[in-house]
C-alpha cells in the first residue's frame, strides 16, 4: 500500500496495479464504517451548458434533511423532511443485504403503517432516486444489482486503470443491466478516496440517448483515518426528457461521527403485516399492494401496472420505456432522475391507503 501511495503522489514512475488500489478502496471502506451521518440534500436544476459549479445559476427545487446509520455494506436514512401541508412526511428507509424497504414514521390517515420494500437484483434499484446511496459508497445510482459500489467494481468486475497523473488515479469499468451498459469513469486519490465518479447508460434500445450522471466531490473531513465527503455535488442529465435544464443535487454533511455500538440489525427495517399496507415492487416495474388488518389477514389486493406490456387490456397503460411516459415525469423526477424519481415520491410523500 505504501508503494501505491508513492506512485499516486508521483514519487514513483508506475501506473499502480487494479489489485493495489482494491486495497486502499477496502482500507477506506473498512474505515468509514458504524457512521452517524446528518445531511442535508438539496435539489437544483441548472440551465443546459451553465457550468454546475456556477451556483449563481442554480435554481432551488426542494431540499430534504436525512440522518443515516451506516454499516456497511448496508444503510438506514432517516428521511426527516415533515411537512404535511404540501405531502412530505417523516419516512425511513433501509438497504440490507440486498433488500430495499422503507416506512413511514407515522400511520397514515387510517391509522395503518405503510410499508415500501423491494429486494435484490433488478429490483434494487427502488430506493435510489437520489444520489445518497452512492455519495455513500452504497451504491450506484440507478443500478439494478444489489448494493454495487467502487469496492464491488474492484472485486467483482474487470476494472481498468487508464491513467495515473497528479496524485490521481482514473479507472473505467463496464457493467451489463437490463436494458443497458452502465459505463463508470472514477478517479481515486492516493487515498483511496473517489473524487470524481462518472456514469454513462448506453441503452439497448438505440433510439434512447446515453443518460449521464457525474459526482464531485468538493470537500472532505477525517474520519477514522479516512476521508469522508462532506460536500458533493451530483448532476444528472438525460436529454430523453429534456435538454433544457440537467438536475443538480448538493449533499452537504452537517455531522458526521463513529458509533461502535450499531450493527447490522441497526439498519434492518422489519416489515409488520398487521395494520399496515406493504407495496412490493417487481422486477418489470410493476407493484403489488397487499393491505392488511390488525390480525394480520389480507383485507385488499391492488395491482399497479408498470410492465412492458399491459396485464390488464381494460387498464388504460403507458409502457414504462416509452418518450411519452418520461415526458409525463414531473420536474422534481427530472431532477431525480428516470423512474426511481416517482419511486422516491412514492415513499416520501403521504399516501392514504389506496393511493397509486
Amino acid at each position: 500500500m505504501i508503494g501505491v501511495l508513492c506512485v499516486l503522489a508521483g514519487f514513483g514512475g508506475e501506473v499502480p496495479s487494479v489489485e493495489e488500489l482494491r486495497e486502499l478502496v477496502s482500507d477506506r471502506s473498512a474505515r468509514l464504517h458504524r457512521l452517524v451521518v446528518e445531511l442535508e440534500h438539496t435539489v437544483y436544476t441548472v440551465p443546459m451548458g451553465s457550468s454546475p459549479f456556477d451556483r449563481a445559476r442554480w435554481k432551488r427545487i426542494e431540499a430534504f434533511p436525512y440522518r443515516i446509520l451506516l454499516v456497511r455494506p448496508n444503510l438506514l436514512a432517516e428521511y426527516l423532511k415533515d411537512d404535511p401541508e404540501h405531502g412530505y412526511v417523516p419516512v425511513v428507509a433501509s438497504v440490507h443485504d440486498g433488500t430495499y424497504t422503507s416506512r413511514h414514521v407515522r400511520p397514515n390517515r387510517f391509522g395503518q403503517t405503510t410499508f415500501v420494500h423491494a429486494a435484490h437484483e433488478v429490483q434494487a434499484g427502488v430506493f435510489t432516486a437520489t444520489p445518497l446511496l452512492q455519495v455513500m459508497d452504497i451504491h450506484f445510482q440507478d443500478c439494478t444489482i444489489s448494493q454495487l459500489n467502487v469496492l464491488r467494481l474492484f472485486e467483482e468486475r474487470d476494472v481498468e486503470v487508464v491513467r495515473a497523473a497528479a496524485g490521481i488515479v482514473t479507472c473505467v469499468a463496464a457493467v451489463p443491466m437490463p436494458g443497458y451498459v452502465a459505463h463508470y469513469e472514477f478517479d481515486l486519490n492516493e487515498r483511496g478516496s473517489p473524487v470524481r465518479l462518472r456514469t454513462v447508460l448506453e441503452y439497448d434500445d438505440k433510439q434512447l440517448l446515453p443518460a449521464t450522471w457525474e459526482q464531485s466531490t468538493i470537500a472532505t473531513e477525517e474520519v477514522n483515518g479516512a476521508e469522508f465527503p462532506t460536500e458533493t455535488v451530483v448532476t444528472i442529465h438525460n436529454p430523453n426528457v429534456t435538454n433544457e435544464y440537467i438536475g443538480l443535487h448538493h449533499l452537504l454533511t452537517k455531522s458526521v461521527r463513529v458509533d461502535e455500538g450499531l450493527t447490522a440489525e441497526s439498519t434492518r427495517i422489519e416489515l409488520v403485516p398487521r395494520n399496515s399496507t406493504i407495496s412490493e415492487f417487481r422486477g418489470d416495474g410493476s407493484n403489488v399492494i397487499r393491505y392488511y388488518d390488525s390480525n394480520g389477514n389480507v383485507t385488499r389486493t391492488q395491482e399497479l401496472l408498470a410492465g412492458p406490456a399491459p396485464i390488464d387490456p381494460s387498464v388504460r397503460y403507458v409502457p414504462r420505456d416509452s418518450l411519452r411516459w418520461r415526458m409525463a415525469i414531473p420536474p422534481i423526477c427530472l431532477a431525480l432522475g428516470l423512474g426511481v424519481g416517482l419511486a422516491f415520491a412514492y415513499v416520501s410523500r403521504h399516501r392514504p391507503a389506496g393511493a397509486g
